[in-house]
């Protein structure tokens, strides 16, 4: 079994680690981020690992899991941090925040519309066809956002989510 931590730039350099949870020992360092770290995501396969970072033209990268190598440096808008991270169902496609990626040669595949507000959580539907995102500003909004069309619906709520998850 594996686990990914990453840590803020505010105590120490952003360093990410891949644990081996049996031991308990640190099985990889990986290197490259420059600033705090703010979402990490797993691949369905347990082979890629997805890292998102706060305020950096290259705040999220595709990490291999086996063997430490990066695989994508994605270009992300200058001052733009990636606060949620989520790998489609069948690995194929990353979410971070609205934007949606390709994990096989990392093009952008398209941004989805959204309603103001900075996304702070997503998560994919089981067959991989919406993408939930929940946005905090003075009020929280839950989307639904098809891939293959722009936005669904929304509803407000009065809190803020922390997270989301999706099944069945």
């Amino acid at each position: 079994m594996t686990l990914a931590s990453g840590c803020s730039r505010i105590f120490f350099d952003p360093e990410l680690w891949i644990w081996d949870i049996g031991s308990g020992k640190v099985r990889t360092k990986l290197a490259g981020h420059t600033t705090s770290l703010w979402a990490l995501a797993f691949s369905p396969d347990g082979t890629i690992l997805a890292a998102g970072a706060s305020g950096a033209t290259h705040s999220l990268r595709l990490w291999s899991v086996p063997d430490g190598k990066p695989l994508h440096t994605f270009t992300t808008e200058a001052y733009t941090s990636v606060l949620t991270v989520a790998f489609s169902p069948d690995g194929a496609t990353l979410a971070a925040g609205v934007r949606l990626w390709s994990c096989v040669d990392g093009k952008l595949l398209r941004i989805l519309e959204k309603p103001e507000g900075v996304v702070t959580s997503v998560a994919f539907s089981p067959d991989g066809t919406l993408l939930a995102a929940a946005l905090a500003n003075k009020e929280c909004e839950y989307g639904e956002y098809s891939i293959g069309s722009p936005c669904c619906s929304v509803e407000k709520y009065n809190r803020q989510p922390g997270a989301l998850l999706s099944g069945t």
